[in-house]
């Protein structure tokens, strides 16, 4: 439960993410405004050359200016936006700490259900993932595919292996 409740928060955050600024550039791409391609590409930078050909195709109907030139800004309608944007807010409030002290039921299939819609409006969004790269936080997030490598591990310190976990109930190992 502790995994899937992180994992809903992550999703949160991406959605959000693609919801405000578009789909994420490639990584050779990524703080380089439209402007500077053309400079990189005549002093052949291989890592932008590269970063063009994988850059996904524009899927959107309106253009938000990101000032990061981390996304590409290419958004879906506003309807679609603000679904995906509705959808973030409803799973963080799902999993914020007041729902303790409203003493709600955090169960498996609540949090399920709402991966399951999540798919569903990046389908609707973008059909088969087609506009999204393979390396965009929400499709990593929604095919299983999230890789932790060893320093972003430290940071997830509340990832619960199997393994190495223990559950203590009455003071009484489980």
């Amino acid at each position: 439960m502790n995994n899937l409740r992180l994992k809903i928060d992550r999703a949160a955050v991406a959605l959000e993410d693609l919801a405000a600024k578009g789909p994420l550039k490639p990584e050779g791409l990524r703080g380089l405004d439209e402007a500077g391609y053309d400079d990189y590409v005549k002093n052949e930078d291989i890592t932008v050359t590269d970063g063009l050909k994988q850059m996904p195709p524009k899927v959107g109907v309106r253009f938000v200016k990101d000032s990061t030139h981390y996304r590409t800004g290419w958004l879906v309608s506003e309807e679609l936006t603000q679904q995906m944007l509705d959808q973030a807010t409803t799973m963080k409030r799902l999993i914020h700490v007041s729902s303790v002290d409203e003493k709600r039921l955090m169960v498996k299939e609540k949090l399920m259900e709402q991966l399951d819609i999540v798919r569903g409006l990046i389908m609707m969004a973008y059909p088969g993932f087609h506009g999204l790269g393979e390396y965009e936080p929400i499709w990593l997030i929604m095919e299983n595919k999230e890789e932790f490598d060893e320093k972003m591990a430290s940071m997830l310190t509340d990832n619960l292996e199997i393994e190495s976990t223990t559950l203590w109930c009455v003071n009484k190992e489980l």
